[in-house]
């Protein structure tokens, strides 16, 4: 079992994030240029992440 890496906003098992439901939930309808602020400007990360990484997952899982 892989060891779950915890942030404020997300947490990953270095494959999947699994974000706060109220953050989906909140950008469920946002733009792009809206989740990439909110992921430049308030997600850490951890090794071998990328903002892009969050932003792109973020995005593909509001809009499910």
């Amino acid at each position: 079992m892989s060891k779950l890496k915890y942030t404020k906003e997300y947490i990953t098992d270095g494959n999947k994030f699994y974000w706060d439901p109220d953050t989906l939930e909140y950008y469920k309808n946002a733009e792009w240029r809206e989740i990439w602020n909110y992921v430049k400007n308030e997600c850490h990360l951890e090794d071998g992440e990328t903002y892009e990484m969050l932003a792109n997952d973020l995005m593909a899982q509001t809009r499910k």
